[in-house]
């Protein structure tokens, strides 16, 4: 991902059954997510806009999976 600044970051998470999340509003319209627990965390900041994105896309992709694992 190329930044506004021209700093390349790239985050690589993988999540399952176990995988502990948490939220926490930090104002009213934005929420931080937290996956994963201590020094393995991963944090991500979300408005609420983005959010219902992200929420269609994670639902678009898993349509996708089950319409591709074997009944």
């Amino acid at each position: 991902m190329n930044t506004h600044r021209r700093i390349r970051m790239d985050a690589f998470v993988m999540i399952d059954v176990d995988s502990p999340m948490e939220y926490e509003i930090v104002v009213s319209t934005e929420a931080q997510v937290v996956l994963g627990h201590g020094t393995g965390s991963f944090y991500l900041t979300v408005s609420e806009e983005g959010l219902v994105k992200l929420m269609e896309f994670a639902g678009a992709v898993l349509k996708d999976i089950r319409a591709r694992t074997p009944s």
